[in-house]
């Protein structure tokens, strides 16, 4: 899979962000991005514990929407700090995977990452291959298939 980053018409900073109002509109009418990281160390998987619906309560990629005018790969290493604690080298980009969740319909980019630094939070937790937690939403039981199997 190749993967490049083309020029902006405008500098991503001077792009701001989706209005609340519009928010809801998005999911209604449109397909979303999303990006999702797949940070592996030493062969375990790191998945973090959904606090907000849907799927509260529910083991996940670390992951989210892109915002208009943020590159891919910004936007995998913002997610996973948000949401794991941890700084992330972005390696590769293992698939694009389309879902529908209880929101609507979702592409997702999903990238092989690497922990640098930081300290993993409470929510977030390693996992070995063998003994995934029973309750992984979002469809990402198969992405993490496809990153160990593929």
């Amino acid at each position: 899979m190749k993967y490049g980053i083309l020029d902006y018409y405008k500098k991503p900073e001077e792009i701001e962000w989706v209005p609340d109002k519009y928010w809801k509109i998005g999911f209604e009418y449109f397909i979303r991005l999303t990006v999702d990281a797949a940070v592996l160390d030493e062969n375990k998987i790191c998945l973090v514990k959904r606090k907000e619906a849907p799927f509260k309560g529910s083991w996940h990629l670390p992951g989210g929407f892109v915002r208009k005018g943020e590159n891919l790969m910004e936007a995998v290493k913002r997610k996973a700090k948000e949401e794991t604690g941890l700084e992330v080298e972005v390696k590769n980009p293992i698939g694009v995977y389309e879902l529908y969740d209880p929101r609507g319909h979702i592409v997702t980019i999903v990238w092989r990452c690497r922990p640098k630094a930081g300290k993993l939070k409470e929510s977030a937790r390693y996992f070995e291959r063998d003994n995934l937690p029973v309750n992984i939403e979002f469809q990402h039981e198969k992405i993490i298939k496809d990153v160990y199997d593929g």
